[in-house]
């Protein structure tokens, strides 16, 4: 779809050089995309401005008359005034919302006002606020709340769950499962069923196959502003701070509670029942065996090295181990 420059800056109070006529489609690399297309460059590097081939260009303010695109736009913070760019075109890009003829809604179903329901999409007893979009084949179950805007895509999987305002929930996602909770007998395993729920704040992303399971009593909270990468475990009454954000892979066990605007690295498993203070990062693929009580940096495990090199180390080690005994 076609918009004008003058457009999409007058709506995000943006500043910019050019044709406010200026055509433009979408986003693109700047050094591969057409005319017609958005791009930017993050740094003051003029070696970099004669290769630019958008026809919109946002730059850093010290730029701004220097590039070879046919507009700029000036920011102080190019990715960040693409970001709002990007999201501004997908919204002024959506298609008028309807519900698909072979969705499934259940008569006590509340919809507030007009939603798009995907199709062979299932909804049960559930409230559904105005303007949520949702994709093919999702499940709401029974007692599910979604606040406005919020957008579930194809696969999604949500039952005693309550989102809030501008949620997005990624393809595959299960929400509100049961958790891993089993007491071992002298016969084996005996399951808990459990009867809390998830509570999810405004404005929280989980990206592809993550999963969130329900509290075992209590609630799983992620509070306003979480961001959960794809392939995330997040384990029964764990509790995750606001503007926290969870990279691809992490594990965060039953009742952990992770502080305001942390940062949690790839692959890392957090264990359970632990706390982790607000504004501390945890490098990617770090193992959390105890509680964090200062803000800052942590790092565990051992990074890779070439395989000649690891072998010495460990045949180090088992001389320490021999020496020690």
């Amino acid at each position: 779809m076609a918009h004008k420059l003058g457009d999409i800056c007058l709506s995000l109070g943006l500043e910019f050089v050019g044709d406010p006529e200026t055509i433009v489609t979408g986003l693109g690399e700047w050094h591969a995309a057409g005319p017609d297309k958005i791009g930017f460059l993050a740094k003051a590097d003029a070696q970099l401005l004669s290769k630019a081939k958008v026809g919109v260009l946002v730059v850093p303010s010290a730029l701004v008359g220097q590039t070879f695109a046919a507009a700029e736009i000036a920011s102080d913070k190019p990715y960040l005034t693409f970001a709002k760019i990007s999201q501004w075109l997908y919204r002024a890009n959506l298609p008028a919302p309807e519900i698909a003829g072979s969705a499934v809604i259940d008569a006590s179903a509340l919809i507030h006002g007009e939603v798009e329901i995907g199709h062979f999409s299932h909804i049960g007893r559930a409230v559904l606020g105005g303007g949520c979009r949702i994709g093919h084949q999702v499940h709401i179950g029974n007692d599910v709340v979604l606040g406005a805007r919020c957008v579930i895509e194809s696969g999604a999987k949500l039952e005693n769950c309550t989102l809030g305002d501008d949620c997005w929930i990624g393809p595959n996602v299960v929400i509100g499962a049961e958790g891993f909770g089993n007491i071992e007998t002298d016969r084996g395993w005996q399951h808990i069923y459990h009867v809390g729920r998830v509570q999810i704040g405004d404005a929280v992303h989980i990206g592809a196959n993550s999963t969130i399971d329900r509290g075992t009593l209590g609630d799983t909270v992620l509070a306003d502003g979480v961001r959960i990468d794809n392939l995330v475990q997040i384990g029964h009454n764990a509790h995750i701070g606001q503007h926290t954000a969870i990279a691809a892979g992490a594990s965060i066990a039953g009742s952990a509670r992770i502080g305001k605007r942390c940062k949690i690295g790839g692959a890392s498993a957090i264990g359970g029942h632990f706390e982790i203070v607000d504004d501390t990062m945890i490098a990617g693929g770090s193992v959390v065996t105890s509680a964090i009580e200062q803000p800052g940096v942590y790092k565990s495990g051992t990074p890779v090295v070439p395989l000649m090199q690891w072998n010495r180390i460990a045949v180090h080690w088992r001389r320490l181990i021999n020496k020690n005994k």
